[in-house]
């Protein structure tokens, strides 16, 4: 049996706490480009805004951007898709 040291246990929570880091990166990113796309089929379908708007908030609510980065940021990102384009 393999003996197992703090430092052991240290790496794998640092690690641990790396790669929930990075996928949460990883979905805002994605998030981020999702503004962009939608935002930019909104201003060229203005009747259709609130639609887009309710979508975004959603999807950032269903993968916890919301509660992991915050509303401020997250409806920052859905105003610059919307401008963009």
């Amino acid at each position: 049996m393999k003996h197992v040291t703090i430092t052991e246990t240290d790496d794998i929570t640092a690690a641990t706490v790396e790669a929930k880091r990075n996928v949460a990166i990883a979905k805002l990113s994605q998030f981020e480009q999702e503004c962009l796309n939608l935002g930019g089929m909104a201003k060229r379908n203005p009747h259709r805004k609130r639609e887009v708007v309710d979508c975004l908030y959603q999807i950032a609510v269903t993968n916890s951007l919301l509660s992991t980065h915050g509303g401020a940021l997250i409806e920052d990102l859905i105003a610059v898709g919307l401008e963009a384009r």
